[in-house]
C-alpha cells in the first residue's frame, strides 16, 4: 500500500520509484532532504516569518488602496464643485452678453 501511495504521489514524480520503494530508511531520508531542497518542506519559523511579511504587505496595499479611495473622492467632490461654478461663469457670460448687445452700437445712448 505504501508503495502504490508513494508512487502515484504527483509531488515526487521525477524521483525512480525504485529510490522510494527500495530503499527504505535511505530513500525516506533521502526523500525529506529532496523536500527540503526543493522548497517543498520548510521550517515553521520560515512559514511564520513568510505569512508575516504577507500580512504586512496586506495591510500596507489595503492602506494604499484606501488612500487612493480617498484622492478619488476629493477628486469627484472638486469637479463637482467646478463643473457648478462653470455653470454659473456660463449664466454671467450669457447675461453680459446679452447686455452688451443691448447697447447701441454709435456709443451713445438715447433715452
Amino acid at each position: 500500500m505504501i508503495r502504490t501511495i508513494l508512487a502515484d504521489t504527483s509531488l515526487i514524480g521525477d524521483i525512480p520509484n525504485t529510490v522510494i520503494t527500495n530503499g527504505g530508511a535511505a530513500g525516506i531520508l533521502a526523500l525529506a532532504v529532496l523536500a527540503v531542497l526543493r522548497g517543498w518542506l520548510v521550517p515553521r519559523k520560515v512559514l511564520e516569518e513568510a505569512r508575516e511579511d504577507r500580512e504586512a504587505r496586506l495591510v500596507d496595499m489595503r492602506q494604499q488602496v484606501d488612500d487612493w479611495k480617498a484622492a478619488f473622492q476629493a477628486s469627484e467632490q472638486r469637479a463637482t464643485v467646478l463643473a457648478g461654478q462653470v455653470g454659473e461663469l456660463l449664466e454671467l457670460a450669457r447675461a453680459t452678453d446679452e447686455f452688451v448687445r443691448s447697447v447701441p452700437r454709435g456709443g451713445r445712448v438715447t433715452r
